[in-house]
């Protein structure tokens, strides 16, 4: 097939040679390879202080800097799988997606929708309520296929 594009999926604790045996295979096929790497944080804790119509909000101490902490952390996993795939030689564009768990089944609907294929990485099978949320988007609210288990699999 002429210009095929797999969007692997990954969860923010993937190591970079879990893309060797896919990199392999995209390489074989000249295949395009986009890499999401999905981290969750934690929703905005926003509690009203008063109960009046102008009453204020207030954002708890240390909350943005968790959020920033997580989002710093996304960007060098992005830049070390980068580094490794350009090492490799492969064709790939790697995407670090940071929010809650309806941001990120929205860019993995999306993404669904501009590839062949979407790969699950097995990694995401930690956090169940997140895998369970990513594979509803890619299977429903995505054109393309869903592919399981492919990134432990020697090409």
């Amino acid at each position: 097939m002429q210009n095929l594009t797999l969007t692997v999926v990954l969860g923010v604790d993937a190591q970079p040679n879990q893309l060797g045996p896919i990199s392999q295979v995209a390489q074989a096929h000249s295949a395009h390879l986009i890499v999401l790497l999905l981290s969750e944080v934690p929703p905005v804790p926003v509690y009203s202080i008063g109960i009046v119509e102008l009453s204020s909000h207030s954002l708890p101490t240390g909350w943005q800097a968790d959020v920033d902490a997580a989002r710093e952390a996304l960007a060098v996993r992005r830049e070390k799988m980068s580094q490794y795939l350009a090492d490799q030689g492969t064709s790939a564009d790697v995407r670090a997606v940071c929010g809650e768990v309806s941001g990120l089944r929205n860019a993995v609907a999306r993404a669904g929708l501009t590839c062949d294929a979407l790969v699950m990485g097995d990694d995401l099978r930690k956090d169940e309520r997140l895998f369970d949320d990513i594979m509803h988007a890619a299977l429903f609210d995505s054109a393309a296929p869903v592919v399981l288990n492919a990134t432990n699999v020697e090409a």
